[in-house]
Order: structure tokens, then sequence, then C-alpha cells
């Protein structure tokens, strides 16, 4: 089999976006199954190369910048770009599947250029624009832009067979905003994926009864302070023992960083620090249950609003929440 990835972030950039892709198009290549990777990323990527059939990239400078007329105009011509490679690609037209993520909508520009036959293309939604926009008092929804980018939304949900929702709530919202009739709809497992929260003895290997357990779940990177994150842990591990730290599903090269501060602990206080590369949804709530606090960061360039997942699952757990 041979799958064609669309994305706009691969790692080593450090966002959401980059991870997950990344993770998929690894899980991919330790399988086995091709894959051709198709993004705006910029720079060299970090990939599986074992079954990797080929890249293609149309950078895109302006993709995080302020000006909102530069990031679209970047957006829309990486899409068209894209597009045009994938069409006159023999090694594209080959893909069986065809997996895009959104937030960007104008893959779906990249979609009809290429001519790629929508049910091969699974689309995974992170988030709704330009609904969004126009909630967040961006966009007037009589204003023509607003209009425009809708028609390109709407085009992008007729591009697929399959839509990935983050919420039971997203998939109404998109049914009632946009025409999705014949369209399948499943439901991505996220931090605000149900869970039973009842106790188990899965995660009480990582417990101490003799110390304040604080939890930290999933993403540490640019957008949650590592660095910062990273020298507050050290503080408090160089000034004593009574706390332990439980880091879970922390990506790759951040992992690296936070091992770092083991070399420099002694015997007692590596104990203190337990990083712990991947558990299920489960897991992390059963653990999150046992735990005493829950540990969050968020860093400046968030936009206002925006509310770490993991920061559901500690209030959903009941217990105190340190933000830094």
């Amino acid at each position: 089999m041979r799958i064609l990835i669309i994305s706009d972030s691969f790692m080593p950039e450090g966002n959401a976006a980059a991870v997950h892709m990344t993770e998929l198009q690894k899980y991919y290549d330790e399988l086995g199954i091709e894959t051709i990777v198709a993004t705006s990323a910029c720079g060299r990527l970090d990939l599986g190369r074992k079954k990797l059939k080929k890249l293609i990239q149309a950078p895109n400078p302006w993709k995080r910048s302020n000006a909102y007329f530069l990031r679209t105009f970047g957006e829309i011509w990486a899409a068209i770009a894209i597009g045009i490679k994938i069409r006159f690609s023999i090694e594209c037209r080959k893909a069986e599947r065809v997996v895009v993520y959104s937030p960007s909508i104008f893959w779906s520009l990249s979609l009809r250029i290429a001519k790629l036959s929508s049910d091969k293309v699974r689309l995974i939604v992170r988030d709704i624009f330009p609904l969004w926009l126009l909630n967040a008092g961006l966009l007037q929804k009589s204003a023509l832009s607003y209009k425009l980018l809708n028609w390109v939304a709407a085009l992008q949900f007729k591009s697929t067979d399959r839509i990935y929702v983050q919420s039971s709530s997203d998939e109404q919202l998109i049914r009632k905003e946009y025409s999705t009739s014949g369209k399948q709809f499943y439901l991505l497992q996220t931090w605000m994926s149900k869970s039973s929260y009842k106790i188990t003895s899965d995660t009480a290997k990582y417990i101490d009864p003799a110390k304040t357990n604080v939890l930290w779940l999933g993403n540490m990177g640019v957008a949650q302070n590592r660095d910062f994150v990273i020298s507050v842990i050290a503080k408090i591990l160089e000034i004593g023992t009574s706390v332990k730290f439980n880091i879970v599903g922390v990506k790759a090269h951040d992992r690296d960083v936070l091992k770092g501060i083991l070399d420099k602990l002694d015997e007692h206080q590596r104990k203190c620090l337990e990083i712990i590369d991947y558990l299920t949804h489960e897991e992390c709530a059963q653990l999150a249950i046992r735990s005493d606090v829950g540990m969050f960061s968020v860093g400046k360039q968030t936009t206002d609003g925006n509310v770490p997942g993991k920061f559901v699952t500690y209030v959903m757990a009941g217990f105190p929440v340190f933000g830094l």
C-alpha cells in the first residue's frame, strides 16, 4: 500500500500538528507501508526513511505570520504548488490513500488541482475555519472574505470521503453548516475522549505514596514553554525530593532535552523524575486520578482563549492544577 500524507507541519517543528503527522508517517514506515509526504513545512524534516517514496515541499515561510494577508497568501500559494506537483507525479497518482490534516482549509485546492478521487481521501479536522474566525470576531458573516473562505471550507468537505473530528459537537457543527450528505464521520481519540475515570491498578507503579505526585501530560514544545518548564522541574528537584514528577507523552527530541536533567541529578533525585514515553488515553486518565497535582504551561504566542487539552483531563480528574 502507498499513502500520501498532506500536512503543513512535520517535525522538527514544535507544534502538535507536526508531532501527530510525523508520528503517523513513522508508524506507517515501520509497518512497511510506502508513504509520500506533501507539505509546506520548511527545512529538513524528521521522517521515517525506510519506505518514504517521495517528499514534496512547497515551503511557506509566512504560515505563522501575524499578518493575516501574508498568512493567507502563503497557504494558498503552497496549496496550489503542492497540488500541481502531485498532479504531475506518477508516484502520487499510484497512492491508494490520502491523509489530509487541517487546520488549513486550502488543501482542498491541492486535492482539486491534483484531481484526486474523494473516495481515497481521509480528512482530519483540527479547527473549523472560517467559523472559528467568525466566532472570534475576526470576520463578519456578511463580508466577502468570509464568504470566499467558507466556499473553500465547503470544498474541503466535498473533496473527502471520511472526516475525522475531535468531538461529536464538531461533527454536528460541520453537518449543520456544510453539505456533508453521504460522508462518514469518525471521532479521534483526544484528551476529551470518554474515559471510565475509575481507579485500576494499571498506573499504580508510577505513584510514590510518600511524595507529592505531579503529572505532566502530552506535548512540551515551544508553545508550552519547554525550556522554562524544564528549568522549574530541575530547580524543584535541586531543593528537595519530596516531589515526584511523572512526565508522559513528550515527543522524542523534547524527551532528550528533559533526560539531560537526569545527568545532573544524584541517585535520590533521579527517582523523583520519571519520563514515560507512551500511555493510552485510559491509562493517562487513571494516572491523573492517582496524582496529586496537574502541571501545564502556555506560551505567549498561544491564541487568547485556547486551553490545553491536558488541562481538561486534569479538571475531570478532580485535582489541583499548577500553571506556569
